[in-house]
């Protein structure tokens, strides 16, 4: 399991990617429409993408 982000202050979270059921998912918390938190189950290559971009976004 994989975390990154903000994820204390998200007002949804969606899982994008996969099912936890099948426990092999990625679902992403966001604020305001706004993804401020990614949390993977075994997918560490979508979870490393998408942590790059939130990494990337945070930089002015």
């Amino acid at each position: 399991m994989q975390l990154a982000g903000d994820t204390t202050s998200a007002d949804e979270v969606v899982v994008i990617d996969g099912s936890p059921d099948d426990r092999k998912f990625v679902a992403e918390f966001r604020r305001a429409g706004h993804t401020v938190g990614v949390l993977a189950m075994n997918n560490a290559k979508l979870f490393g993408r998408l942590r790059r971009q939130l990494t990337s976004a945070a930089l002015p």
